[in-house]
């Protein structure tokens, strides 16, 4: 009675207050004050607001359906409160904290209520939002090509509507499936286009989430964890800010991660252990997991192989209570690794058999591989080679099948993102045909932005394929030279981006293609503008594209080449371009390096790279000349002079 009494003394919001600053083990007593004395209240909102709070905590603290309730507990509110932007957020709010749950069958039973209610139909950001939490649900069922078509009609509604929200909510999503696609560079484009939006909207939450997906992006994949790190730091920065827990205990596992990478395992141990102390409370066992795991093979590597053990013990538990399969075969192998190296064979050989049944039950390739590499080594302690041999030879038959398998899925995706774009062309042609036939000369025009768009995507998608493919490849000099053909696609494709945009459709704006070309490049050999000089003076603005394509080819070679080769004694590398009329008809190309390199001769018409061989070929496409002046201080300088007709 007496906590009654003080409950209906104090403000509802006053005990909101207190529950987001407080700390796990007590938030929920002031959210529970809160929601009593709500009830008491003849205030709506209170009421609404207060069991929501309660909805959160508890999908939060992983009670997903206890949250479920109270969430659907605030739809009988809704009628009673004034709709504006910030009842939208927080209805929105509830369907995203429910994707994060374990059990998606909340979340779909969840939106058939919510998608009957009258206040959803009659407001069009709702209904955006429940399309966008179907498409969550079709992401966690790994039904990426669903989810790619649904996703691009949702942000072409949601422009169309001008509904910038779920634009943003959407377009971070559209980078999120990019990467599970293998599609790395239109997953960061994405993330880039997310965070500009959301920064627009002061979304410093969902900012932060593509800042997270960035990091991971650039750790996983492009194995860059500077960059990793300094993206994981601007998500650490506005979740700690705001105080989410759960995300904070992820980044700071991700920030441990790249540290461990980096080989400063002093930060990697600060980092998972503030992971763990925001985790705890909250019972994120498959975040726990992930934390132990990591902390484990820390262990490890300072030899401290008795905590090692505590660590790895603690995240199978956590795994094993999820019935997380991947992860319990890859604690299994961590903990057959540590008992091989502290000569416990027979343990060892225990983990090792059974995470070698679990992965080759549930077809997990890549744990397969790593397990029977561990196996192997285990065999050869214990001399029996020829089972080793064994081991060795299904190591390398599931290695290339594996490889075999990615690739076809990838490219099985690949195909069907470009069969959908091109049956959204065609059904766009379709539409704009009345008006094709009663505007001739827009008739035109659109029907060459559309050949160019078309362009563009089959170059983006040939783009994405040769940057699959050197990830795999371990020969520097093919995988440079794929890198070279990637570029020299996107030379291609940024003129028909280009081309398809407003404007004149036989023109190319070179003062902007040009720069963007190069930045290209700096990008693909890890330049930018904090340790690269780039100057740009382009005193023409418009080329016809039959001139344009191979000027800009011309300047991608001579730049890769610059990348390539001048720099490496460099330590202020810098580029220049410029583009200037020398008459009324005539115009001079120059880019110059500085790098510093003894001198040589560069005979064109004689080249034997491949790369020099193409400037030779379309400099005699424009009718120009070439020539280079090379000085041992002042690096390499091109000068090409071509008429136009």
């Amino acid at each position: 009675m007496e906590l009654y009494e003080e409950t209906k003394q104090k403000p509802v919001y006053k005990f909101l207050e207190q529950a987001k600053n407080a700390s796990s083990l007590n938030k929920l007593a002031f959210l529970k004050k809160a929601y009593i004395l709500a009830q008491e209240s003849n205030v709506s909102w209170e009421k609404l607001l207060s069991t929501f709070e309660l909805g959160k905590y508890y999908c939060q603290i992983n009670e997903a359906k206890t949250g479920q309730a109270y969430f659907l507990e605030t739809w009988k509110q809704v009628e009673q409160v004034e709709m504006d932007e910030k009842l939208q957020d927080l209805l929105a709010k509830q369907g995203s904290l429910l994707s994060m749950s374990n059990d998606l069958n909340l979340l779909t039973d969840y939106l058939e209520q919510v998608k009957v209610q009258p206040i959803v139909q009659q407001d069009a950001f709702l209904q955006g939002i429940c399309h966008y939490h179907q498409i969550l649900y079709y992401y966690y069922k790994d039904n990426l090509p669903t989810c790619l078509n649904e996703l691009n009609a949702l942000i072409k509604s949601a422009k169309d509507s001008k509904q910038e929200k779920i634009e943003a909510k959407a377009t971070f999503l559209l980078g999120i499936v990019y990467e599970r696609l293998g599609i790395y560079d239109l997953a960061i484009t994405q993330q880039h286009n997310a965070i500009k939006l959301l920064g627009k909207l002061e979304n410093w939450e969902y900012q932060a989430s593509a800042f997270n997906a960035l990091g991971l992006i650039y750790h996983d994949y492009q194995k860059d964890y500077h960059k990793a790190l300094e993206y994981y730091s601007q998500a650490q920065k506005h979740w700690e800010a705001l105080y989410i827990e759960r995300a904070l205990g992820v980044v700071y596992n991700n920030i441990g991660d790249s540290h461990f990478k980096l080989k400063d395992f002093e930060k990697s141990q600060v980092y998972y252990h503030k992971a763990l102390e925001v985790l705890k409370p909250l019972k994120e066992k498959r975040q726990l997991a992930n934390v132990f795991a990591n902390l484990g093979n820390l262990a490890i590597e300072s030899q401290a192989f008795e905590e090692a053990e505590n660590h790895l013990l603690k995240s199978l538990e956590y795994r094993e209570a999820i019935e997380q399969d991947y992860g319990i075969v890859t604690s299994l192998n961590s903990l057959g690794r540590l008992y091989l190296l502290l000569n416990k064979v027979e343990v060892a050989q225990e983990c090792l058999k059974r995470a070698y049944q679990i992965a080759r039950e549930k077809e997990l390739s890549d744990s397969l591989m790593d397990n029977l590499m561990l196996q192997k080594k285990w065999y050869v302690q214990q001399g029996e080679f020829e089972k080793a041999v064994q081991c060795m030879d299904e190591y390398l038959e599931f290695k290339e099948h594996l490889f075999d398998d990615k690739m076809a899925n990838k490219f099985s995706l690949l195909t069907e993102v470009y069969e959908t774009r091109q049956k959204e062309q065609r059904i766009t042609l379709l539409e704009k045909q009345n008006e094709i036939e009663r505007r001739a000369k827009k008739r035109i025009q659109t029907l060459m932005r559309e050949l160019h768009h078309r362009v563009t995507n089959n170059l983006e998608i040939l783009k994405s394929i040769l940057s699959m493919q050197s990830h795999d490849i371990q020969d520097a000099r093919l995988r440079e030279a794929i890198k070279a053909g990637e570029a020299r696609v996107n030379a291609m494709a940024t003129i028909h981006r280009q081309l398809y945009g407003e404007g004149d459709i036989t023109v190319v704006d070179v003062s902007e293609y040009l720069p963007n070309l190069i930045e290209y490049v700096m990008c693909a050999y890890n330049y930018d503008h904090t340790n690269f000089k780039l100057q740009c003076d382009i005193e023409v603005t418009d080329l016809e594209v039959d001139v344009a394509i191979p000027v800009g080819l011309i300047v991608n070679e001579l730049a890769m080449n610059a990348m390539k080769y001048a720099y490496k004694n460099q330590p202020n590398p810098s580029l220049s371009l410029s583009l200037k009329f020398i008459s009324d008809d005539t115009l001079d190309l120059v880019i110059a390096d500085n790098g510093i390199n003894p001198p040589f001769e560069i005979d064109l018409a004689n080249a034997d790279s491949f790369g020099l061989k193409l400037v030779s070929m379309l400099t005699d496409q424009l009718d120009g000349t070439a020539s280079f002046n090379q000085l041992p201080e002042n690096g390499l300088t091109c000068h090409l002079r071509f008429e136009l007709e």
